[in-house]
């Protein structure tokens, strides 16, 4: 199993990286990175925010972050964007709250902004019913989460 250090040298920038902060031991996470090209990197924090705003405050490195419990996406849209400035890059919602206004907020902060397909998309996939990834692909989102991406891409291209 290679380390995060030769993981993210193999890759060499060529691809995003989501490296979900979770345990770890802040020096040696900052040590790793330190010498490597970061660019295509962005850090999440499910569980704790502040150190998440505290990793990406030290290293530079751009936040994302799901905002699939808030119950106004926009208002906390906001408040991320006091908190992280321009290195909030990316964000993710559910269809109900991936709105023209929210969309608008969040090209205006310049945040990119994707779907989090995994409950209600999913959920009538699996019942038969695509319609809803269908309209999703629609949406404005530039990403999407799902459970079921082969299904998912191949309705995509259909």
């Amino acid at each position: 199993m290679p380390t995060l250090h030769e993981a993210l040298e193999l890759i060499n920038g060529r691809i995003l990286v989501i490296l979900q902060l979770r345990t770890y031991e802040v020096e040696s996470l900052y040590r790793s990175l330190a010498t490597l090209e970061t660019g295509n990197l962005l850090l999440y924090s499910l569980f704790d925010p502040s150190k998440l705003r505290d990793v990406v405050t030290a290293t530079g490195i751009g936040a994302y972050v799901t905002l699939g419990r808030a119950r106004d996406p926009t208002a906390e849209l906001d408040r991320l964007h006091a908190r992280f400035g321009p290195q909030l890059t990316m964000v993710d919602v559910m269809s109900k709250h991936l709105t023209p206004a929210f969309l608008a907020k969040a090209n205006e902060l310049g945040v990119l902004v994707g779907l989090a397909g995994d409950r209600h998309e999913d959920y009538a996939l699996t019942r038969g019913d695509p319609g809803p990834w269908q309209s999703a692909f629609n949406s404005g989102a530039l990403f999407f989460w799902t459970r079921h991406p082969y299904t998912v891409l191949q309705l995509l291209y259909e």
